[in-house]
């Protein structure tokens, strides 16, 4: 008798989390929902920007406390905690974004490979925009502290709220998407007025925030990159995937694979993995990766059962 397939109940689990995160979008439907948005945050990508978020993301709500002079201290206990316990295991099995990542990764048949060296190289991306991210957030929290940081916060703009908050992908998708299309009516009008002229075109143009141009890119870009290479946002660009992927290699929770079942000819497993995790170039006992993110497709695709959870 075969085995269980895995990725039907793990598609469940993110659609039901996708639902919870986003779960204000109820109240429009059901106006009678007495529904609002709960205080305390999750290490996963859902937005604070969003006018749908059910729970927000802790990565942005350490970014907007730092902003307001104040320690983020339970947003950054969730991202140590469940990293320490877990490591990635909310990307991929938790994350609003990370489902849709996966959902536009099926569209394609088959997808670009990456070589070890290029993905070597890429996958520190990540850990760039996290330590550039909390670089630019501590510092205004430390000048604000020392009571020097209000030119400070007013040469940063928009980004003093959070550098990586006013660009996010997912604000992007889940925040100022919508309330473009909920303001639809003076949207129109303003097209018809940006449309009339050349030079009100040019002006609108300029006009636009460089934020909003650059979050547009970073949404098509993480849409684009998820299409031609599995979970490409989660593997080479989301800062909270490297921060938890910094606790990820010593967490409690990791993979074991039995030295007797494996066959280290087979490949099925590398060949599997979204993450492009080196699972045979790993210790066998247990290993943590700062790559992995628990999906178990290399369980699911391992034909003589040798891998498996380890905790701890």
């Amino acid at each position: 008798m075969g085995r269980m397939k895995i990725w039907p109940f793990r598609f469940a689990v993110q659609f039901l989390f996708f639902l919870l995160f986003n779960a204000l979008i109820f109240t429009l439907v059901y106006p009678y929902l007495e529904l609002d948005r709960i205080g305390y945050s999750w290490p996963v990508l859902s937005s604070l920007n969003s006018p749908f978020s059910f729970m927000v993301g802790s990565f942005d709500l350490v970014q907007f406390m730092l902003s307001r002079s104040e320690f983020p201290w339970f947003a950054l206990a969730s991202i140590f905690i469940v990293g320490a316990l877990f490591g990635r295991l909310v990307c991929g099995w938790v994350c609003p974004f990370g489902f849709l990542q996966y959902l536009i990764s099926t569209l394609r048949s088959s997808h670009v490979k990456v070589s070890p060296k290029t993905h070597d190289q890429f996958k520190s991306l990540k850990l760039f925009i996290l330590a550039l991210t909390l670089l630019i957030s501590g510092s205004l929290f430390l000048a604000l502290e020392f009571g020097i940081g209000k030119d400070y916060s007013e040469a940063l703009g928009v980004f003093a709220g959070g550098p990586f908050l006013a660009i996010s992908p997912d604000g992007t998708l889940f925040g100022t998407i919508p309330m473009f299309l909920m303001d639809g009516g003076s949207l129109l009008l303003k097209a018809s007025e940006v449309f009339s002229s050349y030079d009100a075109f040019v002006k609108w143009i300029w006009s636009v925030p460089g934020n909003l141009v650059l979050s547009f890119i970073l949404l098509a870009i993480s849409f684009y990159g998820g299409y031609m290479i599995p979970l490409f946002w989660c593997r080479y660009l989301c800062p909270l995937g490297g921060f938890l992927g910094i606790f990820g290699r010593f967490s409690f929770l990791g993979m074991k694979r039995d030295p007797v079942k494996c066959i280290k000819k087979c490949p099925d497993c590398i060949r599997s993995c979204p993450m492009q995790v080196r699972i045979l170039d790993l210790p066998w006992e247990k290993f943590n990766d700062q790559e992995c993110i628990f999906c178990l497709d290399c369980v699911e695709a391992c034909p003589h059962g040798a891998l498996g959870l380890k905790f701890p």
